[in-house]
């Protein structure tokens, strides 16, 4: 049985496995591997749970910076459910957005750090072009679901700085599910 959370999850682990070993540099201009998250990214160190006390900060901080970019955020869209030629099919829009964060280079030559501070929308495009060409090669992912053209790519305009943006976006494919979908989640399952 596949389900929107088996699709997710399938392209988590796609993109860990295309990424391993792919390094960038962080805020702190430290390489690191690309982190990829699901959904939405981990909320800022400085929001406060109920019964915790509170740092002071309210957004994000040089450290969230560190711990989160360069990564791939995986969203799921709209879901559409068809019958073509007698089988039953789903259509998922999928889009996943890339995020770098600029790095404070310490050469000592202001006018090399510029020029490299200034390429990072490149780090994106980079990300970004390595899915696409990959997906483009072997259009199956987990061995459920197919991935459908066109694939939309492009880099965010918005002044975002210092985080680069970009998205691309694609539809997969797979069929209905028979039955009362049943799946574990953190443990528990769920019917």
């Amino acid at each position: 049985m596949l389900t929107a959370l088996d699709m997710i999850d399938a392209v988590k682990e796609n993109l860990e496995g295309l990424f391993r070993g792919f390094m960038l540099p962080n805020k702190a201009g430290i390489l690191q591997e690309v982190k990829i998250f699901t959904q939405y990214m981990p909320p800022p160190s400085g929001i406060t749970v109920a019964g915790e006390s509170s740092s002071g900060t309210k957004g994000y901080n040089s450290e969230d910076f560190n711990m989160n970019f360069p990564s791939v955020i995986i969203k799921l869209g709209e879901m559409t459910d068809s019958e073509e030629r007698r089988l039953d099919l789903t259509k998922a829009g999928l889009r996943l957005l890339f995020g770098v964060c600029e790095w404070e280079a310490e050469t000592g030559d202001t006018e090399s750090d510029s020029r490299i501070k200034n390429e990072c929308w490149r780090d994106v495009l980079l990300m970004m072009e390595r899915v696409r060409q990959s997906w483009l090669r072997d259009r199956i992912i987990g061995r459920k679901f197919k991935i459908l053209l066109p694939i939309v790519m492009n880099l965010l305009e918005e002044d975002t700085y210092p985080l680069y943006f970009g998205e691309l976006k694609t539809e997969l494919l797979t069929w209905l599910p028979a039955g009362n979908p049943e799946y574990v989640y953190r443990g528990i399952l769920k019917s």
